[in-house]
């Protein structure tokens, strides 16, 4: 749901709704959420500290501000440390059980480990 939708559904309820793992600007106060750009930052950085260099990316559909933010995190932190990013190692998800299933299993990778 798009964050004019959101907004609109918040607006129009009776009674408080939270909103999990989105951050809505306008409605802060009713939302639960962590810095996915970050989290996807420090994650890679410790990977790369640990002397990994070929890391993928297994992220939600593009669109969502979490996929962009995740992905965003995770390319910041190859560039801090000079890693060129490779498209190939990024695949695009949903995060229903059948979509992380697919994308864990060897067969189904989309991206070069």
């Amino acid at each position: 749901m798009d964050e004019t939708a959101l907004m609109a559904l918040l607006d129009s309820l009776p009674v408080p709704m939270m909103v999990i793992n989105r951050d809505l600007p306008q409605a802060r106060e009713r939302c639960v959420f962590f810095e996915q750009q970050q989290a996807a930052f420090k994650a890679v950085d410790y990977l790369i500290g640990q002397g990994h260099r070929e890391i993928a990316c297994i992220t939600g559909p593009i669109a969502t501000p979490t996929a962009q933010s995740r992905l965003a995190g995770y390319r910041q932190a190859l560039q801090q440390h000079q890693i060129a990013f490779d498209d190939a190692r990024v695949a695009y998800g949903d995060s229903s059980v059948a979509g992380v299933s697919r994308l864990s299993r060897p067969a189904g990778r989309r991206c070069r480990l």
